[in-house]
């Protein structure tokens, strides 16, 4: 099946796609520009991460063509592996990557705070909205009074602020 100029969801439904000799599981995920499928090589069975244009619009092919020239060239144990590279049917470029599992930099900083006895987004505005902040100062003397003041006092990262920092 060819990719169309812009992925609608019956396509994206009709499995599989193909991205040269890789054909596509399931879609992993989607950023401004991009679509990230798993996909698997017909001959050998290794699982990678596919990536193409969104829309197929000249700036999304302009990103991506400068991502893919750029990854080529680098070769480093903390950066993804690439594994292939090409133009679909429809013309539009993409790139197959070593697929890395596991927890997301979003759920590994979700785990170091996880003790704690209240999320950070949690935390209310403690400064009254504009149109209801009394003239006369006085709501400086209520702030003692919000919920997000008498919170417990917390520890950098639960206390485990050099696990963070090993993590980013």
């Amino acid at each position: 099946m060819a990719i169309a100029t812009a992925f609608d969801p019956e396509e994206l439904s009709a499995l599989p796609l193909w991205f040269g000799a890789f054909r596509v599981t399931n879609r992993i995920g989607e950023g401004g520009t991009a679509y990230v499928f798993r996909g698997e090589h017909r001959d050998t069975g290794e699982a990678v991460a596919l990536k193409t244009v969104r829309s197929g619009l000249s700036h999304e092919i302009t990103v991506l063509t400068r991502e893919i020239a750029t990854l080529q060239e680098l070769k480093h144990p903390g950066i993804v592996r690439f594994v292939q590279h090409g133009t679909c049917d429809a013309g539009m470029p993409w790139m197959a990557l070593e697929l890395l599992e596991g927890r997301t930099l979003l759920d590994e900083i979700a785990l170091l705070w996880a003790d704690q006895a209240v999320h950070p987004r949690d935390f209310a505005n403690p400064v009254p909205r504009q149109d209801s902040t009394p003239a006369d100062g006085s709501w400086l003397f209520s702030l003692k009074d919000d919920p997000a003041l008498s919170l417990p006092t917390r520890k950098p990262a639960a206390g485990r602020l050099w696990d963070a920092l090993a993590v980013l």
